[in-house]
């Protein structure tokens, strides 16, 4: 008899060793980022250090330390302007962003529940998980269901439900949250707490004795049609289908009510907050005897179902792979990227794919569909990365040219590039002279082919002109952007075209001689 309990007990003990997630999850103004406040100062104070995340992007503040914080890695503001959203648009797009990096996360959180016996660091009891005030943005999303799967296949997970005991008085407004509860338990498919936050305001005794006495409701909903006020005090008149409703649902829900634990807790006392932490321990055992073998069963058929259909696809690729060249050019690159290292002592800022260096150069790359980057390679340099998903050969080519772009920028700040035009006459001196007016450079290019005109090409920004020292009939441009100097040089050779002559034997004008860098080597 003492084996049997004993090899029972040995998984629930080794599971018991990972610390519990518990997800809060809640309406705007239910008081779900107090109560996370709450519940993190509760166990800082009983020495049971927790490892809180925050997944809600559009916070400003929140009132406690989270240890991992979507805003480090997802700017909500920058994510709206870029990709046009509205508010919730740019909520979904953040945790769609931030879902990626789910992997990491997760490896992240094993690694502090399995600590280093050297490194001598806490290992923590409970996860906490913040998430929007936007329900469906999260519960309903796909990012929002990775990130309670992958929570769940690695940790006993917990959903608490926090409520607004104020506003569930009356029964009808009760009766949404209870449904609200519901489809949340049905789509999480985890153990879920209702957290009636808010008892210093509003007992929940009420809605106890609603969820265990059907009668009790009966009773309070008779009441409500009797004063003819639907959804609180003061909101007009009820009618009979409401409360016909209102019935059946109750009914229906009466089973819904034994798989929920309640409890009622004050944010603002603290009172309460030992109760939900054993119905949280309540709910861990509860997930290992009953959600994780569901789990594990569900996680095995979708391995099997992505094994088939991987097996699909790579037939379906070497079906294409067959077909005529012509499909294969309009084949797309699932994912292709450039690197680029960066110079020691050269800065480089990359907003909006508008590129600035070291506060000189500036590009703006804005018109191509590349997603830029600034990590560290292998070797500890900074570089800039450059990808891009899903190209055509088109676009995969951008990513080259893009490279070339940025690379012409860093010379640019670094060495700086200088352009050497030469004279070239028969019969006509050609006369040059450089003025400089309004902080730009101006050439003055007189008798060229005997005539009176005086040609005249103002330079682009940051070019400089100077005659050679040692040279007879040359002049030298120089400049840190490698556009504005080669056009300021393409300018003065241009204005110097022969026209309604053979070329080929009237040969005069300013040609470009030599192209390098005001900074050799």
């Amino acid at each position: 008899m003492p084996t049997k309990p004993a090899e029972a007990a040995e998984p629930t003990m080794a599971s018991a060793q990972k610390p519990v997630a518990v997800v809060c999850i809640g309406m705007a103004g239910s008081g779900k980022t107090t109560f996370m406040q709450r519940i993190t100062h509760y166990l800082h104070t009983n020495h049971k250090v927790p490892y809180v995340i925050n997944l809600d992007p559009a916070v400003l503040s929140v009132p406690f330390r989270p240890n991992i914080d979507i805003r480090d890695s997802i700017n909500y503001k920058e994510v709206m302007k870029q990709y046009n959203l509205g508010p919730n648009g740019g909520i979904l797009t953040s945790l769609n962003l931030f879902a990626t990096k789910i992997d990491q996360i997760i490896a992240l959180l094993e690694k502090r529940a399995k600590p280093e016996p050297e490194t001598k660091t806490t290992r923590p009891q409970h996860i906490l998980v913040d998430t929007p005030g936007q329900i469906e943005v999260f519960v309903w999303s796909a990012s929002g269901a990775i990130l309670l799967e992958s929570l769940a296949s690695s940790f006993p997970t917990v959903i608490a439900y926090v409520i607004d005991t104020p506003r569930t008085h009356s029964t009808s407004t009760f009766m949404s949250n209870m449904l609200y509860a519901c489809s949340i338990l049905y789509k999480t498919k985890l153990p879920m707490i209702l957290v009636f936050n808010k008892t210093d305001v509003q007992d929940a005794g009420f809605a106890k004795e609603w969820m265990t006495d059907f009668e009790k409701f009966q009773d309070a909903l008779q009441e409500e049609e009797r004063k003819g006020v639907f959804g609180g005090e003061g909101t007009g008149g009820g009618s009979g289908y409401m409360s016909s409703l209102l019935n059946s649902m109750s009914l229906m829900l009466d089973e819904f009510y034994s798989h929920l634990s309640m409890v009622g807790v004050s944010s603002m006392t603290g009172e309460g907050i030992d109760e939900f932490f054993a119905a949280v321990e309540e709910k861990r055992m509860e997930f290992e005897r009953d959600y994780r073998p569901e789990l594990e069963k569900r996680k095995k058929e979708r391995e099997e179902a992505r094994a088939n259909q991987k097996e699909q696809d790579l037939t379906r690729l070497m079906d294409d792979m067959k077909m005529e060249s012509a499909r294969r050019k309009n084949m797309r690159y699932i994912f292709s990227q450039e690197q680029l290292v960066i110079p020691e002592g050269v800065k480089v800022h990359i907003r909006s794919r508008i590129v600035t260096l070291a506060g000189k150069l500036t590009k703006d790359l804005s018109h191509i569909a590349v997603t830029f980057s600034l990590p560290k390679d292998s070797k500890g340099q900074d570089v800039v990365q450059i990808e891009i998903h899903h190209g055509s050969r088109k676009n995969v080519a951008t990513l080259r040219t893009v490279k070339s772009l940025i690379d012409n920028l860093i010379t640019g700040v670094t060495k700086g590039y200088k352009y050497k035009m030469r004279y070239v006459y028969a019969h006509f001196p050609i006369n040059v002279n450089i003025e400089q007016a309004d902080d730009r450079y101006q050439v003055e290019i007189r008798n060229f082919l005997g005539e009176k005109i005086v040609r005249r090409v103002r330079m682009h920004e940051g070019v400089q002109v100077e005659a050679s020292k040692g040279v007879k009939d040359q002049i030298e441009l120089s400049g840190n952007s490698l556009e504005n100097v080669s056009q300021s040089a393409a300018d003065i050779q241009q204005i110097c075209r022969v026209r309604n002559k053979d070329i080929r034997k009237f040969l005069d004008g300013l040609y470009v001689s030599d192209r390098g860098n005001i900074v050799e080597g």
